[in-house]
């Protein structure tokens, strides 16, 4: 069964033998060898660090980490390792077919905490739980090199699923922060659901709550609650994040990253781009 993998990289494995070590190479060694990881990009992880400090950049924002934290990212996110010089961790990766399989545990798994990224942070410090989620890391990993049945397989997907649950009753932004908006939350996801299956169809507010039965008030008034933004404030950040990773990965151009999201013309997606960013699509893929 190879539909999770755990990895472990430490400062020693991005140094070859013949080099002095320096910032520069290792840093080069490190972008060498997430080249042979660029499939990954669009599937989903969990880093939890056991040693060493550094930072992660995870959809164009900078996250600062060191022993103790876990670091979750969605489906979908762009991310890559910065400047490190011994970091020892351990990297959980399982892909949509994996959670296909597995939908009475895994359900709407991108919308939850903690890899909904619009309405938790990406990282979790686990100070006085280090021990269990670094044995968990550890357990996972030596299952799946020894599973050669449907009982390790089992194994795999009950420890994965106490690692998040885990992970759930650990962070206190999940019990604090959304406390008594579970109403809201619910609203919410399912605009984000609607939104990443519709957003080539309309940018309009309007449309999506006419499709979630919902007022605009009402849905603004969720969305300000929960993120400090208008519901079209959401759209426009969903837009320029998609739009983002889409041309960063250099898949597409700029007219089909255009047409992915819903404008008519390129250059209106240009205008609305670099309102937003700063700088012309085009010259956000050559940075």
């Amino acid at each position: 069964m190879k539909k999770l993998a755990v990895i472990a990289l430490g400062g020693n494995a991005l140094l070859r033998g013949n080099q002095e070590g320096t910032i520069d190479e290792q840093e080069q060694n490190t972008t060498e060898t997430l080249e042979n990881m660029v499939f990954l990009l669009k599937e989903g992880y969990d880093l939890v660090i056991t040693h060493g400090n550094g930072v992660h950049e995870i959809d164009f924002n900078t996250i600062s980490y060191q022993k103790g934290d876990i670091l979750f990212v969605n489906k979908g996110s762009v991310h890559a390792w910065l400047k490190t010089e011994d970091i020892e961790g351990y990297v959980i990766f399982f892909n949509e077919e994996f959670l296909f399989q597995n939908q009475v545990k895994f359900n709407d798994l991108s919308y939850t905490y903690p890899y909904n990224s619009v309405l938790y942070e990406a990282k979790l410090t686990i100070e006085l739980e280090f021990g269990f989620f670094k044995n968990m890391a550890s357990m996972l990993y030596k299952e799946f090199n020894n599973a050669s049945n449907d009982v390790g397989a089992e194994i795999i997907k009950n420890l994965l699923r106490v690692f998040i649950l885990k992970a759930q009753q650990c962070s206190k932004q999940e019990h604090t922060s959304l406390k008594g908006k579970s109403e809201d939350v619910v609203l919410f996801t399912r605009f984000q659901k609607l939104l990443n299956k519709r957003i080539c169809s309309s940018r309009n507010a309007v449309f999506y709550c006419e499709r979630l039965n919902v007022s605009y008030q009402k849905l603004n008034e969720v969305s300000k609650r929960l993120t400090n933004l208008t519901v079209k404030g959401v759209i426009d950040d969903y837009t320029v994040l998609e739009a983002k990773r889409q041309l960063s990965q250099k898949i597409k151009n700029v007219s089909e990253v255009s047409t992915s999201l819903g404008f008519e013309e390129a250059t209106n997606f240009s205008k609305f781009f670099k309102k937003r960013v700063g700088i012309l699509p085009k010259a956000f893929t050559n940075l």
